[in-house]
């Protein structure tokens, strides 16, 4: 920790890093919770799905944490009754548009990953 704080110019307390600790599980445990919410909205296309996911990297985590607390409320609302065949993929190759293009017109979910 030393070696950040030289770095940054940052000094570090025990109370801040617990705050950190505490935003990051709670954004985490959303995320899981998604993940199940996700699985049974499958109007929701692998494109879309992968965007949501990756705009965690680029918002403040409270925030994001919040967004996707309201997509998980309103999609709560809706039924689905259209099915598809989940997959399970991992890696960046679940990244590309042209693959996950793929998945959309081929009536494949992502179910995890």
């Amino acid at each position: 920790m030393r070696d950040l704080e030289a770095a940054t110019g940052v000094t570090f307390s025990q109370d801040a890093l617990a705050r950190s600790n505490k935003i990051y599980n709670e954004h985490n445990k959303a995320m899981r919770k998604l993940t199940e919410v996700l699985e049974q909205h499958p109007s929701i296309t692998a494109v879309q799905r992968r965007d949501i996911f990756k705009s965690a990297y680029f918002m403040e985590k409270e925030e994001h944490t919040v967004l996707v607390s309201q997509l998980m409320e309103a999609l709560s609302q809706v039924a689905e009754i259209e099915s598809k065949l989940k997959v399970i993929t991992t890696g960046i190759l679940a990244d590309s548009d042209g693959l996950l293009k793929i998945f959309d017109e081929h009536g494949l979910q992502i179910a995890g990953g």
